[in-house]
């Protein structure tokens, strides 16, 4: 999904990991907000608990990045501003800090994006 805040200053990059009921660059969409939530909760307990092989460029696990810190990381159950850009409900947000090395090349970035697994429905 699309990065919607970038600070120069702090390298911090803000953005829509996921939104409920919105395809995503796979042709999936999540509709339940129960199952992106408990996503964004798994994402952060893994997080908090040392886990960092979560972040690559492109999906690629061979292009690993590390030193990678989340700042934020919230669901939102209502439509909401969040560094002055409207954010609909039922959207994952997350802002990360970059450390210098990585900041030329994810500086640049477009959005984020959700690695994973999960049973769907074909429509």
């Amino acid at each position: 999904m699309r990065v919607f805040s970038i600070n120069k200053s702090l390298h911090e990059i803000s953005g829509i990991v996921y939104q409920c009921g919105v395809e995503d660059h796979e042709g999936d969409v999540i509709e339940d907000p129960a199952v992106l939530q408990d996503a964004a909760f798994d994402f952060m307990e893994r997080y908090s608990n040392g886990e960092r092989d979560m972040f690559n460029v492109d999906h690629d696990d061979q292009r690993l990045v590390d030193g990678i810190q989340v700042r934020e990381s919230f669901f939102t159950e209502a439509e909401t501003i969040h560094k002055k850009v409207k954010i609909p409900r039922h959207a994952w947000i997350l802002t990360l800090a970059i450390p210098e090395g990585l900041w030329p090349l994810l500086s640049r970035a477009k959005g984020f994006s959700m690695q994973g697994y999960g049973e769907g429905i074909d429509r």
